[in-house]
């Protein structure tokens, strides 16, 4: 279904066969059940690998699909029908808080607004106010996800406030009101966004971004004249005019001194973007200092040529720190150059509750570390020759404290195989 969206916007600048999105809505009315109108969800996979009604969710995030390509896809029309026809049998208060905010677009992107201030009702008892932003949080309590623990500041969730922000931009004569809680909503993601402009995983960064995108559209003038001043005690550190010529440029400077206090001073007719972003190295402790005992070595069957087929990393880690165990705790295992991570060989480890790739590092997460030595095996594959092997490392980060630890392993074709 998502694909099927890219098609409908890719198509607008790329020529793309029209056949393809003819054989894509066919190959999707084949999973339609014809009395209930629910499509099937295969192949859905639901960011909290929960168990939900990836049926229910799968069709409210469809039906908002459905709408917006309707009008150049004539297929897509009796597929809405019956997509409509399934949620209207839905009980909304029994979906969990992520399927509701699906419920929510899906009647805004048909025009129900009785359905939608009834949804909306409902997810706003649900908020939670900070200060003067907004957002919601993931209601499911079995498992979590590792992109949530990234912005460690954070106790929301993105996809959910990102995704009913989308709902709530979709209403054409917003009330003052509402306008203004769309701005706390705005205010709140802003404030997840890393330094590069995403938010920790594709689909959070995709959702997030067109909320944001949308609500800048709600509030955007032509007359924009607004001019941006950074202070540091009374001195200027930074002056910038944004005008309808520039206000899609990104303007950035680097700032001398990151512990002071600074202040923004806005003036003008606008809505600016501002953010301030810190970099900084973390400290991986060592010996006495460290939290986590935690040793790392390769090994592989063959080496054929200086070269593996298959080189297994075993890591084993334990809690040395002040308390029994650790709490949330993310292992990070850089992967060699040229191969990659299989997840089958941990994926049905009890005590590993996530993982997932983040460039070349496969992330694990366990939600504690006690004093006695936990082991695990990650498997890896050659998929690109190199030449040259350099040492890796794998890191365990507590999530909450930052307490850390760290070891490091070569490749295992030469003349040492272990270190520590």
């Amino acid at each position: 279904m998502l694909s099927l969206r890219t098609i409908f916007y890719l198509d607008k600048y790329i020529y793309i066969d029209e056949h393809i999105s003819t054989q894509t809505l066919i190959y999707i009315s084949r999973t339609q059940d014809l009395e209930s109108g629910c499509l099937n969800p295969i192949g859905y996979w639901s960011i909290y690998q929960e168990k939900v009604n990836a049926t229910i969710q799968y069709n409210a995030m469809a039906a908002s699909i459905l709408q917006e390509i309707s009008l150049k896809y004539s297929a897509a029309g009796p597929l809405l029908e019956g997509v409509n026809r399934c949620l209207n049998n839905t009980d909304f208060e029994s979906q969990n808080t992520l399927t509701q905010s699906y419920m929510l677009n899906a009647a805004a992107s048909v025009g129900d607004w009785d359905k939608w201030q009834t949804y909306y009702d409902a997810l706003d008892a649900k908020s939670i106010s900070n200060g003067d932003t907004i957002f919601w949080r993931n209601d499911n309590k079995a498992k979590l996800v590792l992109y949530q623990y990234f912005p460690t500041s954070s106790t929301g969730d993105v996809l959910i406030t990102s995704s009913i922000l989308i709902g709530l931009t979709k209403h054409p004569n917003p009330s003052q009101d509402l306008l203004n809680k769309m701005g706390s909503i705005a205010k709140w993601l802003s404030g997840r966004m890393t330094r590069y402009g995403g938010f920790y995983a594709s689909q959070p960064t995709s959702s997030a971004t067109e909320a944001l995108t949308r609500f800048g559209r709600k509030i955007n003038t032509n007359e924009t004249n607004v001019v941006v001043s950074l202070r540091q005690n009374d001195t200027e550190v930074f002056n910038v005019t944004i005008n309808k010529q520039n206000r899609l440029l990104l303007q950035s400077m680097e700032i001398a001194s990151p512990f002071a206090v600074y202040k923004f001073i806005v003036t003008g007719k606008g809505s600016p973007f501002i953010q301030l972003s810190t970099s900084y190295n973390t400290k991986i402790a060592k010996g006495e200092d460290a939290a986590f005992e935690l040793t790392a070595r390769a090994t592989a069957l063959n080496c054929f040529g200086g070269l593996a087929r298959k080189v297994d990393v075993t890591v084993s880690i334990r809690y040395t720190g002040d308390r029994d165990e650790s709490g949330d705790t993310i292992v990070s295992v850089d992967i060699l150059t040229g191969y990659s991570a299989d997840f089958s060989s941990v994926s049905q480890l009890p005590y590993i509750e996530d993982y997932r790739m983040n460039g070349n590092k496969a992330l694990l997460y366990l939600s504690s570390v006690n004093g006695t030595a936990t082991e695990f095996t990650l498997t890896t594959y050659l998929q690109n020759r190199v030449s040259i092997f350099q040492a890796a490392s794998v890191v365990a980060q507590e999530i909450v404290t930052g307490e850390t630890g760290g070891a490091r392993y070569k490749y295992p074709c030469g003349s040492e195989l272990v270190t520590k």
